[in-house]
């Protein structure tokens, strides 16, 4: 038996992505995603906007690390833990490389 083909391994570590802008940015994504919430929904909960939070999702202006670090709380509120909030961000630039890789094969 091939034991070498069963082993499972996971190399996803959590990080201090605090200051990375663009975690931060995927980051609110996520959270507006997960609470189904407009922009403008997701502005309000945080003192914010619409368009300010559109600029933050479009990477127009960097996301306040204040701004970063309340919507890791409202994760944390909502049941979202730091595990699942790195293994959603690895998801997202997996699959944003992957269809990269299929437009330009296509070109």
């Amino acid at each position: 038996m091939n034991y070498a083909a069963m082993k499972v391994t996971t190399n996803i570590s959590i990080r201090n992505y605090k200051g990375d802008a663009e975690m931060n940015r995927l980051n609110l994504r996520i959270l507006r995603g997960f609470m189904g919430l407009s922009q403008k929904e997701l502005g309000s909960l945080l003192d914010k906007e619409q368009c300010t939070i559109s600029r933050y999702e479009e990477g127009i202006i960097q996301i306040p690390n204040a701004i970063a670090d309340r919507v890791e709380e409202l994760a944390k509120d909502i049941g979202i833990t730091d595990m699942e909030l790195v293994m959603l961000q690895q998801l997202i630039n997996a699959s944003a490389h992957s269809s990269k890789k299929v437009s330009a094969s296509n070109d």
